[in-house]
C-alpha cells in the first residue's frame, strides 16, 4: 500500500484525445502535481490543462513533408526506404515475392521545354493521383524526384502474375492529361525486379536494379517493361573481375611464353613452331589449356594484333 502512495505522490504528466461534438478530436495535456498531508498522502492536485491541438496538427504536418514529396503528396525517397525494407521482411516471413518497378516518364521533357515547368509539375500532381487509385493496399509508389517513381508490389509471383498490375500502371502514363486546356499525353518506361534473389541482396540494391532495367526498356524503344535477370547481371559481374584480373596480371609479367614445335608427321621434320601464352598464376600455378578463358583470349589477342600474331592455345 506504501508504494502506491509513493506513486500517487509522483508529478502525472500525459496527453490523450477527446471526441469533439463536431466529430473531430481535440488533443489535451495535463501536467498536475499532488499536495500532500502529514503522512505523505496526497489529498489534493494542482494541475494545468492544456489543449494542444494545433500543435499536434502543426507536428503532423512537419512529419508528413519530411516523408512526403511537396508536389504529389507521394512517399519520398526516405519513406520508401524504410517500406520497401518493412516488405522485404514481410515477403521472407511469408514465403512470397515483392516486386521493385522503377518508372521513368518518356515524353516529359518535351512537355517542360515546351509548356513550362508549372504545367510540367501538373501533369506530375495529376499522376500522382492516379498512381495512388490503381495501386492494391499495401502497396507503395514514391516519387524520387523529376520524372521518376519508384512502387513496391506486394505478393507477385514473378514475371506472369505481376504483368496486369504493371501493364495497369504504364496504361495510367498513356492516358491522356488535361491541363489548362491543354491535352497532353505521355508514357513511361518501367524496369522490374523481384525479392527476394538466390543472392542477398540490400533495399537500395533492389532499386538500383529496377534502375538498370528501366534503362534497358529505354534503350529497347521507350513505353516498355523489361525485367531484371539476376542471373545475367551475375555473369556479367563475373566478367568484369575476370577482366579486371587478366589486365592486373598483363601488369605483373604473370603470362610466359612457350614454343610448341610443328613437326612433319611423314618426314620427322621440323617445319616451325607455335607461340604460346601461359598464365603463371601466382595462387593456382600454371593454367593449362584445358581451362577455359575465353576474357584471356580476347585480351591477349587484342595485346598480340599489334606484332601480328594472335594464336593463343
Amino acid at each position: 500500500m506504501r508504494d502506491g502512495y509513493q506513486t500517487l505522490s509522483q508529478p502525472l504528466k500525459y496527453e490523450y484525445r477527446i471526441l469533439h461534438q463536431d466529430g473531430g478530436y481535440r488533443y489535451w495535456s495535463d501536467h498536475a502535481l499532488p499536495l500532500l498531508d502529514d503522512r505523505d498522502k496526497p489529498y489534493k492536485w494542482i494541475g494545468v490543462c492544456k489543449d494542444i491541438t494545433d500543435f499536434k496538427r502543426h507536428q503532423a504536418e512537419l512529419e508528413h513533408a519530411a516523408y512526403h514529396d511537396k508536389l504529389t503528396g507521394l512517399p519520398n525517397r526516405d519513406l520508401l526506404s524504410d517500406r520497401l525494407q518493412q516488405a522485404m521482411g514481410q515477403e521472407r516471413r511469408r514465403g512470397e515475392t515483392l516486386a521493385v518497378v522503377y518508372l521513368d516518364l518518356d515524353g516529359f521533357k518535351e512537355v517542360n521545354d515546351q509548356y513550362g515547368h508549372e504545367t510540367g509539375d501538373k501533369v506530375l500532381m495529376a499522376l500522382g493521383k492516379r498512381f495512388r487509385l490503381i495501386l492494391r493496399e499495401g502497396d507503395t509508389i514514391a516519387r524520387l524526384g523529376g520524372d521518376e517513381f519508384v512502387a513496391v508490389l506486394l505478393n507477385m509471383d514473378r514475371d506472369h502474375d505481376a504483368m496486369p498490375l504493371l501493364k495497369r500502371l504504364q496504361q495510367t502514363t498513356t492516358q491522356p492529361i488535361e491541363v489548362d486546356e491543354l491535352t497532353l499525353k505521355v508514357s513511361s518506361s518501367l524496369g522490374v525486379t523481384f525479392y527476394p534473389q538466390h543472392n542477398g541482396v540490400e533495399a537500395d540494391q533492389l532499386i538500383r536494379q529496377a534502375d538498370q532495367a528501366m534503362y534497358q526498356a529505354k534503350l529497347a524503344g521507350k513505353n516498355r517493361i523489361h525485367f531484371f535477370d539476376p542471373h545475367r547481371e551475375d555473369s556479367i559481374r563475373g566478367q568484369r573481375q575476370s577482366l579486371e584480373r587478366i589486365r592486373q596480371a598483363l601488369s605483373n609479367n604473370e603470362f610466359e611464353l612457350y614454343y610448341q614445335p610443328r613437326i612433319n608427321m611423314k618426314s620427322g621434320e621440323l617445319n616451325g613452331v607455335e607461340a604460346l601464352i601461359r598464365w603463371q598464376h601466382p595462387e593456382q600455378g600454371l593454367l593449362l589449356p584445358g581451362i577455359s578463358y575465353q576474357h584471356l583470349k580476347i585480351i591477349l589477342c587484342v595485346s598480340a594484333s599489334a606484332s601480328g600474331y594472335c594464336v593463343p592455345r
